[in-house]
């Protein structure tokens, strides 16, 4: 993807990427309140959630109620209707009203976890992602980058059982080695747009540099000639 223009009469959209237990929730949380003490507009969601939809989903998925095992085919279209869903009651119109945006996960998450061990063409992934969001592309992606073991132990309250894990967690950590690698692969493709960070940083010590690119980001929406902005694919 190219870098896309900001224009003054849309907002940002700021999405923070990495496995489970690298710090997006609390950091996406830390960006939300320095943009309003700085008295700018802002909606916060996560993925899968933000519409009564989304967050039915989510709820199944994390307690496993789904009635049978899902294929990465499957986890992919059912995460991209809850998103195109979110984009389209959400996201969307917060944009046209001019706030900055910032989501919990995002598109590239499903690249990176149902292209990590699937077969599925990472092309293909992003081509359905283009579909459900309607090319939607957002303005800076955060990626919290920490090594697997890290994750887990997080998640796991520093006493990691893989029986113990749920979800995609419960899949090991060679699993989500390939998860890392292919979110760094991503981040690799498009450093424009992409910021990779060390979720093992001190979270104060992340926040000025985040603040940095956003900053930027709201700068050059000020001073951007006036115009409908448009998304573009390589």
């Amino acid at each position: 993807m190219n870098e896309s223009s900001v224009a003054p009469d849309r907002g940002i959209l700021v999405t923070f990427e990495g496995i489970d237990g690298a710090g997006k929730t609390h950091m996406s949380r830390q960006l939300r309140t320095r943009l309003e003490d700085e008295g700018v507009a802002t909606l916060l969601v996560r993925e899968p959630g933000g519409t009564e939809f989304g967050e039915r989903l989510r709820d199944d998925w994390e307690h496993e109620n789904l009635t049978s095992p899902t294929s990465p085919r499957v986890e992919a279209l059912l995460f991209n209707a809850a998103r195109a869903h979110l984009v389209e009651q959400r996201i969307r119109p917060a944009l046209a009203s001019g706030r900055v945006v910032i989501c919990d996960r995002f598109a590239d998450s499903t690249i990176a976890y149902q292209g990590a061990d699937s077969g599925l063409d990472v092309e293909e992934l992003e081509r359905l992602n283009f579909f459900a969001t309607a090319r939607l592309v957002p303005d800076l992606v955060v990626l919290l980058d920490v090594p697997a073991e890290v994750g887990l132990a997080r998640k796991a309250g520093m006493a990691p059982q893989a029986g113990e894990l749920k979800g995609m967690e419960g899949r090991g950590a060679r699993y989500l080695d390939r998860v890392r690698n292919l979110y760094l692969s991503l981040a690799a493709h498009a450093p424009n747009r992409w910021q990779v960070l060390s979720g093992r940083e001190d979270p104060a010590n992340l926040m000025p540099k985040i603040w940095a690119r956003v900053a930027s980001l709201l700068e050059r929406k000020m001073t951007a000639p006036t115009g409908r902005r448009q998304n573009q694919l390589l």
